[in-house]
């Protein structure tokens, strides 16, 4: 339900505009991309879950300049799939303003698309950099992006784990493993960049398919060169197969830190029980409390719950 508040302010602070010069009875259409359908599904019913918790309490205060919220939804399954059903809602529907899609590369592709028409996009969970570094003049990217969990996961390692450990942060071992798509890349090139400004290189760096169906070479590789801590990025299906064959292996780390994604969802905690134990998870959760202070003014990043390492002891009960 990570994207609840996001859309919440974001809604009620940036769409007003759009019920300025309209008649107060028509309502404002936006286009929602998720993944209904496919392995992203869960995920995307979860997003669209809390989209419609989002929108009904928008409406029930009497919708934004006396217009209602109402959705036109498109299955992004795939990026191929992204781009066509952003551009059927937006040609055939009209719609004007787009959000979603959960995934980095769902989101490329939806904004790239989005852009093309003039429409705007609000990006609610994808984070790769690349997603607001195309110069696109439509495109929004509401949550966190990549280097900042990149950053708070090398932190949350160097200030607190080294220490820990018994050991200077500059002598600690740390293994960064990534799937190689658009948020896993992203990220472990920002952990890469971020240690080397700390004057530090990862003892092990390699990508893996997020569809991979044997992590056997990787965890024996992982054995090989003995690390100390190992910061890893993974979708929910890779996660639980990584956690499984480094247990079947006998293979652990004194540290392991999940960024987000698979190691923030209550998935891993269903699929391999008390095995999170010992797991951190470094995240950027938006602030839930409304009488706290207002998140459409503070980034959840910025805010004083993230500005040092927001990090669990185990996975949470929700993303």
């Amino acid at each position: 339900m990570r994207s609840f508040l996001r859309l919440s302010a974001m809604f009620a602070s940036i769409m007003l505009m759009f019920a300025m010069n309209a008649n107060a009875q028509e309502p404002i259409r936006i286009g929602v991309l998720l993944p209904f359908t496919g392995p992203l599904a869960k995920n995307g019913i979860e997003n669209w879950e809390a989209m419609q918790i989002a929108r009904d309490m928008i409406n029930e205060q009497g919708g934004i300049g006396g217009r209602k919220i109402e959705y036109v939804h498109g299955d992004a399954t795939s990026p191929t799939a992204a781009i066509s059903e952003a551009e059927r809602i937006i040609t055939k529907d009209g719609i004007k303003i787009t959000t979603g899609s959960f995934a980095s590369p769902l989101a490329i592709a939806v904004s790239q698309a989005a852009e093309r028409h003039g429409v705007f996009h609000w990006e609610t969970t994808g984070a790769a950099e690349i997603i607001t570094r195309r110069g696109f003049k439509y495109t929004f990217q509401v949550g966190a992006p990549a280097l900042r969990y990149s950053q708070a996961a090398v932190d949350f390692a160097l200030d607190v784990l080294a220490g820990k450990l018994g050991k200077p942060a500059s002598d600690l071992r740390i293994a960064l493993l990534w799937e190689n798509r658009a948020f896993g890349k992203s990220v472990g090139d920002g952990v890469r960049d971020y240690m080397r400004s700390k004057g530090l290189k990862p003892v092990y760096d390699e990508g893996y398919d997020q569809f991979t169906t044997d992590m056997t070479p990787i965890v024996q590789k992982l054995k090989d060169v003995k690390p100390e801590a190992l910061i890893a990025i993974s979708f929910p299906n890779d996660a639980i197969l990584y956690q499984r064959k480094a247990k079947e292996l006998d293979f652990n780390v004194a540290a392991f830190i999940g960024v987000s994604a698979g190691y923030s969802s209550p998935d891993l905690r269903e699929s391999i029980g008390d095995m999170v134990n010992g797991i951190f998870v470094s995240d950027f959760p938006p602030r839930v409390n409304p009488n706290v202070r207002s998140s459409s003014t503070i980034p959840p990043w910025k805010s004083p719950s993230a500005s040092t390492v927001p990090c669990h002891a185990s996975v949470p009960s929700a993303p």
